[in-house]
């Protein structure tokens, strides 16, 4: 399985609306992403501290996308690249977060 991580970096100037990330965000994204990649499942994590406590919680929220093979990630960048199909959701960002998207490309392994 492949994975397409979204990650929100938390500063002390940021904000994340989680409210807007599920109610518009998410929906819009994945109806955005259908003609470029088959989305096997998606979670989100929302941050609620790291080591310390929430002082050192290094991310508000990682959004993970998963697909069957790596031609998911191929979409998920083919999105991006496609002004008419990844601008709007580009434009969303700033509605639900002021945070520096950054992206990770992974393949998920399992250990048993």
């Amino acid at each position: 399985m492949y994975c397409a991580k979204i990650i929100y970096p938390k500063s002390e100037e940021s904000f994340f609306d989680f409210d807007h990330y599920f109610k518009v965000h998410l929906p819009l994204a994945l109806s955005s992403i259908k003609p470029y990649a088959e989305v096997v499942k998606v979670e989100v994590d929302k941050g609620v501290g790291g080591m310390v406590g929430e002082e050192d919680m290094p991310y508000h929220c990682i959004c993970s996308v998963f697909f069957n093979n790596s031609d998911g990630i191929d979409g998920f960048r083919r999105l991006f690249a496609t002004p008419e199909d990844g601008q709007p959701v580009a434009d969303d960002i700033p509605n639900y977060t002021n945070s520096r998207v950054e992206f990770q490309f992974s393949q998920t392994l399992e250990h048993n």
